[in-house]
């Protein structure tokens, strides 16, 4: 027997149903146990389409209907896992398996012309959720919903117009559709419409769509109210109404208005001003993968750097996440210029786009450190070892190392990390790096040798050649700096001559230097000069005494050893195609 187009069954369930709306049809069947009613009431938790939205109600729904193996609940399914929309965590690996698992189903249900499967269809390949990215198929797939008035389909449809997203950008018809998907009642469009209006200073226009929306428990729209009442538009400042907005948008664990409660809780004017849940707020927020909370945590850290050993590396790894997503760090470059760190975490963290993952390798340091300085923890090093043996590369990625030199803790205890960690890990420039820096601080020049011929070996297999310039003027710098504490301050001023021009950035350059390598300052000009010198910088001569040899982490003898004998320095075979 031929099967009715799921469009068509639905309009017979409904023609048949009496006077019951199509709302009323679409919860009669969802609670009679029909998956793809199930499906539809999911999505309409979720978008609020003739519903309130109510994430947890949308997640239930959407549960049983992938239980049945229904794909548009699968596909909703798949969002509130992305996202972690409401209560949910966000989980990835499972968005990605029910993307996969719902693109069937929803490519069978669009063939048959269904707006909300050629919706759902589109929106994966617009936002490439289990596919790649692909505009031509999303215009294509949300045109052809958007032509049966479907909202969500049309306010999609106007975001890649209003953006260029595989299409020229069409500011006026993006607004059109947007329009069209408001005035029928779309919380997401109504936002949208607010957010045009108010950048055009029409703030009662704005208001009035945020309005709207927020009766339909919009989160964003809510937040949208609670910032104009943050900044006094159209009607004075109200601190106080503000964060019971941003209150109500946080129930449902809306990042942004967390992040936005985070900021009241640090601002003195605010009764309300308590910094420690400030930070409870911004850390809520990153576990939604929300980067401009990133950004803020980064600069409540940076704040407490004093106070907290930890917080100056955790500041900048939440920096660098942020810059990965292309947001603006201003802040990084002054924390730098305070702690040399930004190498060491931009080799440990360049690659990650999740700002949730910033506590990936998390070590409780402020234990160790309040520890060893009440003397509960000897200086012996026993109780460390033990911890770093329990977790060694949640030590050597956190960069505890730092955490020890700044906390005032035995350098030496720096090796028994170096000694945790495994061969393979070896490998990375980073580990050398690390190494390198750390040895020349414990007054090992001779081991510090050993990372900047791995540093050099790397630079010249490394394909970005910006990278390889880094790789080799930190490994220079730190060749520098161990040659200087050898005595061998004339090889060290040659062999710097010979290196050419720094090409790195000189203020982060300059920063290892001052912080990780300061021997080295002792060979002025021959590139120094010019690098210390260079703007905003002035030239700095003032030299520090050099660090008394300590045991360290010998990686040729595979232990700890205590300092050994002067060994002719390693010469690459070809040094000169780095630069």
């Amino acid at each position: 027997m031929k099967k009715f187009p799921v469009l068509l069954a639905l309009c017979c369930a409904i023609a048949f149903s009496g006077c019951q709306t199509h709302r009323e049809v679409i919860i009669t069947r969802a609670t009679s146990g029909n998956p793809y009613f199930q499906g539809l009431l999911a999505e309409g938790y979720l978008y609020g389409m003739n519903f309130k939205i109510n994430y947890g109600l949308a997640a239930k729904w959407a549960a049983e209907s992938a239980a049945h193996q229904d794909p548009v609940g699968q596909y909703v399914l798949g969002i509130i896992n992305e996202y972690g929309l409401g209560p949910h965590p966000v989980a990835r690996e499972e968005a990605a398996r029910l993307y996969a698992a719902a693109r069937p189903g929803l490519k069978k249900m669009a063939a048959q012309g269904t707006p909300h499967a050629l919706h759902d269809l589109g929106t994966m390949y617009l936002y490439g959720r289990g596919v790649a990215r692909d505009y031509p198929k999303a215009l294509a797939l949300l045109s052809q919903a958007a032509k049966s008035n479907y909202p969500p389909a049309m306010a999609d449809l106007a975001g890649m117009y209003m953006n260029g997203y595989g299409v020229p950008a069409d500011a006026e018809y993006a607004r059109k559709l947007l329009l069209r998907a408001a005035q029928e009642g779309l919380p997401e469009a109504q936002v949208g419409m607010g957010g045009i209006y108010f950048g055009q200073g029409k703030y009662i226009s704005a208001r009035n769509w945020y309005r709207d929306a927020a009766e339909k428990n919009s989160p964003a729209a809510i937040t949208a109210l609670g910032t104009m009442c943050l900044n006094g538009i159209d009607g004075p400042k109200n601190l106080r109404l503000a964060e019971g907005y941003f209150n109500q948008a946080a129930q449902v664990s809306y990042p942004p208005a967390m992040t936005e409660l985070g900021h009241l809780c640090l601002n003195p004017q605010n009764a309300s001003c308590n910094p420690a849940a400030g930070e409870k707020w911004f850390c809520r927020a990153l576990t939604k993968n929300y980067a401009p909370a990133a950004v803020a945590l980064a600069d409540y850290y940076a704040g407490r750097t004093a106070d907290d050993p930890s917080a100056a590396r955790n500041a900048m790894v939440l920096y660098q996440l942020a810059a990965n997503n292309d947001l603006p760090v201003p802040g990084a470059a002054d924390l730098d210029d305070r702690t040399g760190l930004y190498y060491f975490i931009l080799l440990a963290w360049e690659r990650e786009k999740f700002v949730s993952q910033w506590q990936r390798y998390h070590v409780n340091m402020a234990r160790l450190v309040a520890g060893y300085r009440s003397g509960i923890i000897g200086s012996d090093g026993v109780a460390f070892r033990r911890a770093v043996a329990a977790a060694p590369l949640d030590f050597y990625h956190g960069n505890s190392w730092y955490i020890i030199k700044t906390a005032g803790m035995p350098p030496e205890w720096t090796a028994e990390i170096f000694a945790a960690v495994p061969a393979a890990t070896r490998q990375q420039p980073l580990f050398w790096l690390c190494y390198g820096t750390c040895a020349n601080l414990c007054g090992r020049p001779e081991l510090a040798m050993t990372a900047v011929r791995h540093l050099l070996q790397a630079a010249m297999t490394e394909p970005d050649n910006l990278r390889a310039a880094e790789l080799k003027d930190l490994a220079v710098i730190m060749r520098t700096s161990a040659l200087i504490q050898r005595g061998m301050d004339r090889e060290a001023a040659d062999q710097l001559a010979s290196s050419g021009r720094f090409v790195s950035d000189p203020r982060h350059l300059r920063n290892y230097l001052l912080h990780y390598a300061a021997p080295a300052l002792r060979v002025q000009g021959n590139g120094l000069t010019e690098l210390l010198s260079a703007p905003p910088f002035v030239t700095i001569t003032q030299e520090k005494p050099l660090p008394p040899a300590r045991p360290f982490f010998d990686c040729k003898l595979g232990k700890i050893t205590g300092a050994g004998k002067i060994v002719p320095e390693p010469q690459l075979k070809t040094p000169n195609d780095i630069k």
